[in-house]
């Protein structure tokens, strides 16, 4: 039982949805609107900044993000530039 615990990341103001994708850990802060990666030595990427609340993650096949919204209960997938939404 020799194991330590370490913080890896902190600041965040309400974190939902962890999810490791390609060696990094994936994440939405949900009161501070974005969705963001973190490495093992704890270097984050913003990876969007998202209008509305981010929540739960995954991925298409072709590895675009995808992420549920709280407040609208949609869901909407990331290009790398621009947010796509189910919603009309």
């Amino acid at each position: 039982m020799g194991d330590k615990t370490e913080v890896l990341i902190d600041g965040l103001y309400f974190a939902e949805g962890p999810r490791w994708h390609e060696d990094r850990l994936w994440l939405s802060d949900m009161q501070g609107r974005r969705v963001l990666k973190v490495d093992m030595e704890g270097n984050v990427e913003d990876v969007a900044v998202v209008p509305g609340q981010p929540s739960g993650l995954g991925w298409m096949p072709d590895g675009h993000l995808l992420m549920c919204r709280w407040w609208t209960a949609g869901c909407c997938g990331w290009t790398r530039r621009d947010w796509w939404s189910t919603q009309t």
